[in-house]
């Protein structure tokens, strides 16, 4: 099935949220810093919620969702914890690899509100790179301290 742009880039949006909560699911459990932990195990739970309102905008719009490639996400989750475990700041490497994988979700979000959209869809955009913004604020924040 064709998707129009905007369908396209939607998705995408989508298919980034549910790669950034499939592995903060799986990697909440890597770093030593209880705090970083609790922080990743948050996000994963604020891109559930988003997921399921892109998934909802999508379906109005008449298609079905993508989903990420599961071998991708496994080779990608498997080198973060390669990576943490043979760190000297376990905690770093896995604060890093969040932060990079939130900041693909904000590029998504502006190529998607280059398409025209409704007011409804825009918002939810715009909640979703607002919180996007803010979790690497707190990222960067772990990190700095």
């Amino acid at each position: 099935m064709l998707r129009t742009d905007p369908e396209l880039a939607l998705d995408q949006v989508t298919e980034a949220s549910k790669y950034a909560a499939d592995q903060f699911e799986k990697l909440a459990g890597v770093p030593q810093e209880p705090a970083l932990s609790e922080l990743i195990r948050d996000f994963e739970k604020t891109h559930r919620r988003h997921i399921s309102n892109l998934e909802e905008s999508i379906r109005g719009m008449g298609n079905l969702p993508s989903e990420p490639d599961p071998d991708r996400e496994a080779f990608n989750r498997l080198a973060t914890r390669v990576k943490a475990a043979l760190a000297e700041d376990r905690d770093r490497v896995v604060a890093e690899s969040c932060r990079d994988i939130e900041t693909r979700i904000v590029e998504k979000v502006h190529q998607a509100r280059k398409e025209n959209f409704s007011d409804e869809v825009r918002t939810l955009l715009d909640g979703i790179g607002g919180d996007c913004g803010r979790m690497r604020r707190r990222l960067e924040e772990f990190l700095q301290s």
